[in-house]
């Protein structure tokens, strides 16, 4: 018995195995690009926090961290609350140009911007052409 281009499907095989991998990192670097472009760029904090993290089963995207700890109240909004004065006696702000202390204010709340989630779905049209492509180059 004879067996003919067992070396080609064994490569085969072995690219096919490593599909997976490759398609969640291309679709992650095309999510990472979106939620930069989605991101507030009033300091730039919050851009330079997204980035691309290496998980068990692929790639993910990460938003915040020491850089952007503020990161998940954007991303999902807060409640009304309150904001006290925590290190000092009172809280110092502007307001209509004029420089104002208080102990606590009342913030509205804040709604969610759904940063990763508005890159996530825009971008999930790109996913045929992503994995089309990688089927392309087995």
């Amino acid at each position: 018995m004879r067996l003919e281009g067992l070396n080609a499907l064994t490569s085969f095989l072995k690219r096919l195995g490593s599909l997976a991998r490759s398609i969640s990192r291309t679709y992650a670097k095309a999510v990472y690009l979106e939620a930069v472009r989605l991101a507030p760029r009033k300091t730039g904090r919050l851009r330079r926090s997204i980035r691309i993290k290496s998980a068990r089963s692929g790639y993910e995207i990460a938003m915040g961290g020491a850089g952007a700890p503020y990161a998940p109240y954007l991303e999902f909004g807060t409640r009304p609350h309150i904001i006290r004065a925590r290190n000092a006696r009172a809280l110092r702000f502007e307001l209509a140009g004029e420089i104002v202390y208080a102990r606590y204010v009342r913030h509205p709340g804040l709604k969610p911007h759904r940063i990763l989630a508005s890159a996530l779905s825009n971008t999930s049209g790109d996913l045929k052409a992503i994995v089309d492509k990688i089927f392309k180059q087995l």
